[in-house]
């Protein structure tokens, strides 16, 4: 548990600039250049009662924020509503570490609770945000009162994360807030609800690690509902407002301890209404698609809305879901299987070059 006087902010600012570069062109902002003039936050990141103001225009032109390799911010960064087209970039073979540890329960400053909404190590509110080669990571302990230690809470839509590391202590690492959101070859690691929200998300090639958590009773993968109507069959794909996760090419495992009985959940049904789909992924464990009421893992009742798909998945947690007998194994997964699913085609560019 910290205090909120501890709170280093790396915030990215909009500044106002006499002129902006051309549109063909993208200018790079160095963090580490800035930080270079600023020898105290550079050297001593954890410094208490210092902050960190990284200035950039955040323009539809885009602006990097280049973070030394290796480098460690202990801090909490939060990319607001006003700064889109923002990049965060590393060095994926050693890449830098945002760090914090803040929890549900940790007080903001109006003396409240701070929820998962403003808990999380990095906030990002604002569109077309990209990180790379990044880990973001929340330390509050296992089992810490006080319910969810997140990592990443995304509600900007059109992010796209490439071989970052997200990872929590405990309860839920990935709150997909809101929008449509892209996760590349990125690595998960959290206890129970690993990733939750209300996104519309495509998992492509990610590693996901479910592990127990002291605090909780079962460990669960997801936890995904929806903040329209309830999701009414496949049909539902094609309604702008649908919302829901898709893992492609993933893997599903089992972190040091297991679930509480020595198994990962795929997800439990959120309100009564959740479509988690998995295609082409390995499930490395006995991983077992079922829903989760109440602190019960059970199936989810009969037009609940709650839905839970597989197609052309393997290993030893696949055999697991069919022995369940609900999980719905599709024969087509092509409406989830590529990045479709989130328009991608129409904003998803490639990953930026790693930081030097």
């Amino acid at each position: 548990m910290t205090t909120r006087k501890s709170v280093l902010f790396l915030q990215l600012v909009l500044l106002v600039a006499a002129s902006l570069p051309p549109a063909s062109k993208q200018m790079e902002v160095s963090l580490k250049k800035w930080l270079a003039d600023n020898q105290l936050l550079y050297t001593t990141p954890d410094a208490e009662d210092t902050a960190m103001d990284a200035g950039v225009v955040a323009a539809s032109k885009g602006y990097v924020l280049s973070l030394k390799p290796g480098q460690v911010f202990r801090e909490k960064v939060v990319v607001g509503k006003g700064k889109p087209f923002v990049t965060l970039k590393s060095d994926p073979a050693n890449p830098a570490v945002i760090v914090w540890n803040d929890t549900a329960a940790t007080l903001g400053k109006d003396g409240e609770p701070l929820g998962h909404v403003r808990s999380a190590t990095l906030t990002v509110e604002a569109d077309n945000f990209v990180a790379s080669g990044v880990v973001i990571k929340n330390d509050a302990p296992s089992g810490v009162e006080g319910g969810k230690t997140v990592a990443l809470r995304v509600a900007g839509t059109k992010a796209s994360f490439f071989k970052c590391t997200i990872e929590a202590g405990g309860q839920g690492a990935v709150y997909d807030d809101d929008g449509q959101h892209y996760f590349k070859e990125c690595t998960i690691n959290g206890g129970a609800d690993a990733i939750f929200g209300f996104g519309r998300s495509w998992y492509d090639g990610c590693r996901v690690v479910s592990k127990k958590d002291p605090a909780t009773v079962v460990s669960t993968t997801t936890a995904q509902t929806q903040r329209a109507p309830k999701y009414e069959g496949l049909d539902g794909t094609t309604n702008p407002a649908f919302l829901g996760f898709s893992f492609h090419n993933c893997t599903i495992e089992v972190g040091a301890g297991g679930g509480a009985d020595d198994k990962v959940y795929l997800g439990r049904a959120w309100d009564d209404s959740s479509f988690v789909v998995f295609s082409n992924t390995m499930m490395a464990n006995e991983v077992v698609p079922i829903g989760f009421q109440g602190q019960k893992m059970e199936k989810p009742a009969e037009g609940s809305g709650a839905y839970y798909g597989v197609y052309k998945c393997s290993g030893p947690g696949l055999e697991a879901s069919k022995k369940m007998g609900w999980a719905k194994e599709l024969t087509d997964g092509f409406p989830y299987a590529n990045q479709e699913f989130i328009s991608g085609e129409t904003w998803i560019l490639p990953p930026p070059t790693p930081t030097d």
